[in-house]
């Protein structure tokens, strides 16, 4: 009857087990899947945590009536249902062409209900009357704007080496500058009409290719050889299809390092810039443009469309698979925090710093920590009892005399305080070290010293090699706080440029702003956890061996 027992407990077990571990995964999970989604996913309604599957459409525009997924509310159905048969029946038929209009403009007069109307609204007698009078009375253009996707060029301004900037173009028929080549793919450059977007619509349809190019010859103010970039004012369609540019100045070519996805990231336009490297390339600023590379070779289908005075501008579209859609996905952010910040430079930093605390916490911790455990001196436990009493003392004591001494030593505002304090050993860490070192028979202590072994042997040949695990542990303890630490970089360093990834990453929230994309802040940090977490599975056996101070065999 025994077996049974034990089974059905290891079930119970193995069972809290992994739902604890389910629960305590939920926010990693959630991390994740925020750093994968574009910035209008993150404020809706209800919580997601999976991102939105992108839709790399054929034909564009169209409606997304995914912009009303979580719409909710009382007498859902009927109400809509109502909302529709009116709009059929009001509204002329040029109004809905596209398909999913008429549900998408009752979508949206529902969820404009729903903000402005009481509760009582909706149990209220002649509910229906209402209903068909608020959508009479909305203009289906409006009605269908939340939900309608469409990709839309504007205005386009030169940037030279010097801060010239042309002034963007007057015209009101900005359609009537552009040039279309299209083979295989049916492309009409109108007026757009479902949106505010003051600029050229782009309605195509990939047939028989999947390529397309829009162009047109601007005459710059400057000298084209002082062009550094181009900014362009884009309203993608949320179609993840790939947008490149090129531009031929003269007898030189500027292509695109690399693609930009039409993402719909907000339900505003955004001005993206390509501009040539330069020297703010290497600032701590946020860059928000995209590199370009200077080359002699023209793409040979553009070559031939490209005037032979003045500056032509190209705008290349690809179109995406689905898979090619959700790699965009779920690289964008990733990209961006590469580009947009000196990343690689925080992360060395970090790395750097970490490695020499760890370094010096593990020589001079096990120096210490083998005098009090296996030296015989005068006073040995005495002052044992004193450094233990240290760890009593709040950190926060310590800070403003650390500071004072630190900057008198013309420290500040370099990386020496950020690794200094491990040359002076960790309290915690020198207990730790004593114990295990305590726990060594005196017998091969006593061996060595028969064999003419000192002091610095038997340190470094019999104690360093048995006590690998309480190394490991204090190795795993330095990462974590050194890795993390963001009090100590934010009181010592002023310089940007040397940065840590942890002050790196809040400077970067603080240019963000409020406002800012915070899908991309997700992202840089998971990136920075990510070392955290890998370390954890790798290392977990030391880690739970040194904790439990299980010593010898």
């Amino acid at each position: 009857m025994a077996a049974p027992k034990s089974r059905s407990s290891n079930l119970l077990v193995y069972g809290l087990l992994l739902a604890g571990s389910a629960i305590f995964s939920l926010p990693f999970l959630w991390m994740i899947g925020t750093s994968v989604k574009v910035d209008r996913e993150l404020f809706t309604e209800k919580l997601h945590l999976l991102p939105m599957a992108p839709r790399p459409v054929r034909r564009s525009p169209y409606i997304d009536l995914r912009q009303f997924r979580d719409l909710d509310g009382p007498r859902r159905e009927e109400c809509l249902g109502i909302i529709r048969n009116q709009l059929s029946a009001s509204a002329p038929a040029s109004a809905f062409v596209l398909p999913g209009s008429v549900d998408a403009a009752a979508d949206s007069i529902y969820e404009n209900l729903l903000r402005t109307s009481p509760a009582a609204f909706w149990d209220s007698p002649g509910l229906e009357n209402k209903l068909r009078a608020a959508a009479a009375a909305t203009k289906p253009d409006e009605a269908i704007r939340p939900a309608l996707r469409e990709f839309s060029v504007g205005s386009v301004q030169l940037l030279g080496r010097q801060g010239q900037e042309s002034a963007p173009p007057a015209d009101a028929k900005l359609q009537e500058n552009w040039n279309v080549s299209a083979p295989g793919v049916n492309v009409e450059l109108a007026q757009s009409a479902g949106n505010s977007f003051p600029g050229t619509a782009v309605h195509y349809d990939f047939q028989q290719k999947d390529r397309f190019v829009i162009w047109k010859q601007i005459k710059p103010p400057f000298d084209p050889e002082e062009l550094l970039g181009v900014r362009i004012s884009i309203l993608p369609d949320d179609s993840w299809h790939r947008l490149g540019i090129c531009i031929k100045s003269g007898d030189h070519w500027l292509v695109a390092r690399r693609e930009f996805y039409l993402a719909s990231t907000s339900t505003a336009a955004t001005d993206v810039t390509w501009q040539l490297p330069s020297k703010a390339d290497d600032s701590s600023q946020v860059k928000s443009w995209l590199l370009l590379d200077a080359t002699d070779e023209p793409p040979a289908d553009l070559n031939q469309l490209a005037g032979r005075d003045g500056l032509s501008v190209f705008l290349v579209i690809d179109r995406s698979t689905r898979l090619q859609a959700w790699w965009g996905k779920i690289m964008r952010n990733y990209l961006l925090v590469f580009t947009s910040l000196p990343f690689w430079r925080y992360f060395a930093t970090s790395v750097l710093v970490t490695a020499l605390n760890i370094v010096f916490s593990i020589l001079s911790c096990s120096l210490v920590a083998f005098a009090f455990s296996r030296l015989t001196w005068p006073g040995r436990d005495t002052l044992f009892a004193v450094l233990l009493a240290t760890m009593m003392i709040p950190a926060q004591v310590t800070m403003i005399p650390q500071f004072i001494i630190y900057k008198a030593l013309g420290w500040y505002n370099t990386l020496t305080p950020l690794w200094i304090g491990a040359v002076f050993a960790n309290a915690f860490y020198v207990f730790l070290m004593r114990q295990f070192m305590k726990a060594i028979p005196r017998e091969l202590e006593d061996a060595a010293r028969m064999d003419g072994c000192g002091f610095w042997g038997l340190y470094w040949q019999i104690i360093i090699p048995l006590v690998k695990p309480a190394l490991a542990t204090i190795s795993i303890f330095t990462f974590l706080a050194s890795w993390n630490d963001f009090m100590t970089p934010l009181i010592y360093l002023n310089d940007e440029r040397l940065y840590p990834l942890s002050l790196g990453l809040f400077s970067f929230r603080v240019q963000l702003g409020n406002g800012g994309d915070q899908a991309l802040l997700m992202a840089g940090c998971f990136m920075m956890m990510l070392p955290v977490i890998l370390l954890f599975f790798f290392a977990q056996r030391y880690f739970i061996q040194g904790v439990t101070l299980t010593g010898m065999k």
